[in-house]
């Protein structure tokens, strides 16, 4: 998917404009008087977006067993992997799924800031993005079709713990009609996500706040 990981020089350039837009709306959640997410933080080539990680770090145990939850973009040479980290309510461990694969890093940040920003959304009483895309359907600019052979090979590599023989019945590649190379492979339960693929950020924004009270840009 991806020709080569990018140099550690290159990262902070990738995400830049996911990083702008998650710090909008980290601004917005100040201005609402909710809990705001904490900053992104990168571990060598990974970028972390985590909520409710920096209030427990006096807790040395924190990092493996604390109440916070993250979603993290990986490059590896197939792609954008973009993982969600939580601990489960009845375990003393965290798990890390991958949620999906993307070509370009952009598209790996427009999936996190949707979600997160989702989530902001639903505290208003505003409705999900996500029900109502899955109301809509798949945008008129995508395609989708069966994964190939390696692709499903690395999914299933990469997707710890799935069920087994779900990704082989399930899975399905979303590409853009008009840059076919341009694409993601989203577990089934993210397929709705997958309508970012033709969005820009600002077009990303205005669904994700409607509805909302505008702020300073």
């Amino acid at each position: 998917m991806r020709d080569e990981k990018p140099s550690p020089e290159s990262r902070n350039f990738a995400f830049l404009e996911t990083i702008n837009e998650f710090g909008y709306w980290r601004r917005r959640q100040s201005e609402l008087g909710v809990a705001v997410y904490d900053e992104p933080a990168f571990e060598g080539d990974r970028i972390h977006f985590r909520s409710g990680f920096q209030m427990g770090l006096d807790w040395p145990h924190w990092r493996e067993h604390g109440e916070w939850s993250s979603y993290t973009i990986e490059p590896t040479d197939a792609g954008y992997l973009v993982k969600h980290s939580t601990k489960g309510e009845r375990s003393a461990g965290r798990t890390e799924r991958t949620q999906a694969v993307f070509t370009r890093p952009g598209d790996a940040g427009k999936f996190v800031v949707g979600r997160m920003a989702n989530a902001v959304r639903v505290d208003l009483g505003l409705e999900s993005l996500i029900v109502r895309w899955k109301r809509s359907g798949i945008d008129p600019r995508l395609r989708r079709q069966k994964p190939t052979t390696d692709q499903l090979r690395f999914m299933n590599q990469v997707c710890v713990g799935i069920q087994p023989g779900l990704l082989e019945k399930y899975l399905h590649q979303f590409f853009l009609v008009a840059q076919p190379q341009i694409y993601a492979l989203p577990l089934p339960s993210q397929e709705p996500m997958m309508n970012i693929l033709p969005l820009s950020f600002a077009e990303l924004r205005d669904l994700l706040t409607d509805g909302m009270q505008p702020i300073d840009p």
